[in-house]
């Protein structure tokens, strides 16, 4: 697949902190709603790469926390 940045498992797996099983399962369930592809599968693991459907799903949540954010005013120095 051209053009799709990838990511291996081990390095999801080391990023989100969590165990091997519970990151494949939830990256075959991801796969089942098409928001990921599998690339590579082989014996020694795969890559896993967004679909179109993933990256606008992606997109969106990013908006949505930048909308989230909350930005205190600064203090005025007392005098």
């Amino acid at each position: 697949v051209t053009g799709v940045q990838t990511c291996a498992l081990p390095i999801l797996v080391d990023a989100l902190g969590l165990l091997q099983p519970t990151v494949s399962m939830s990256v075959a369930a991801l796969e089942g709603d098409g928001y990921v592809q599998r690339i590579g599968d082989s014996r020694h693991g795969f890559h896993v790469g967004l679909t179109e459907t993933g990256g606008e799903a992606a997109r969106g949540i990013v908006s949505r926390i930048g909308e989230l954010v909350v930005r205190r005013r600064r203090r005025l120095k007392a005098e």
